[in-house]
């Protein structure tokens, strides 16, 4: 019985140790993952158009009274974001084309607006309450995701083009 004991013990102590011996792997950013969705037009966009380029994406509905808001915002704001290199694409989560097309009516939006229909790529990139918005640069690595506008991180993104004087 001692033993067994002895025996398990050692075992324990072992598989223990040997938990700890491993150094951790480096912290690998989270990249964008691929995807093709319509557009208000039925044309197919694919993330991959937009390699090489900063991307902010921004997951919305026409529910939503964040994203109503958050959409006035990214309209309003676009010149300097697009000056700063940053490209956005709004992705409508969960609606059908005919209820987007009529509520983007109310807005100017200079970006592409998509559609997720079925959520599945809201849901691949683990979203499970909106607006989100996804800051990633010319790699797509994943700078920024969150609810709200990141603000700091798209100023410090990188700096406004100057214009030839």
């Amino acid at each position: 019985m001692v033993k067994k004991i002895s025996a398990l013990f050692l075992f324990f102590v072992f598989v223990l140790s040997s938990l700890f011996a491993f150094e951790p792997l480096p912290n690998e950013p989270e990249k964008l993952i691929d995807f093709n969705l319509p557009d208000l037009d039925n044309n197919i966009i694919s993330l991959s158009d937009f390699k090489g380029q900063n991307i902010l994406l921004f997951f919305w509905t026409t529910w939503c009274p964040y994203c109503r808001t958050e959409l006035k915002n990214l309209n309003d704001r676009y010149p300097e974001i697009n000056s700063r290199g940053v490209e956005i694409l709004a992705i409508n989560v969960g609606e059908f084309q005919a209820k987007v097309k009529s509520f983007i009516r109310n807005y100017y939006l200079p970006f592409p607006i998509l559609l997720d229909k079925e959520g599945d790529i809201a849901f691949s990139y683990g979203i499970l309450g909106i607006p989100v918005f996804i800051l990633a640069d010319q790699q797509g690595n994943v700078l920024f995701k969150g609810h709200y506008f990141p603000e700091k991180r798209i100023q410090s993104f990188t700096q406004p083009l100057k214009s030839d004087e």
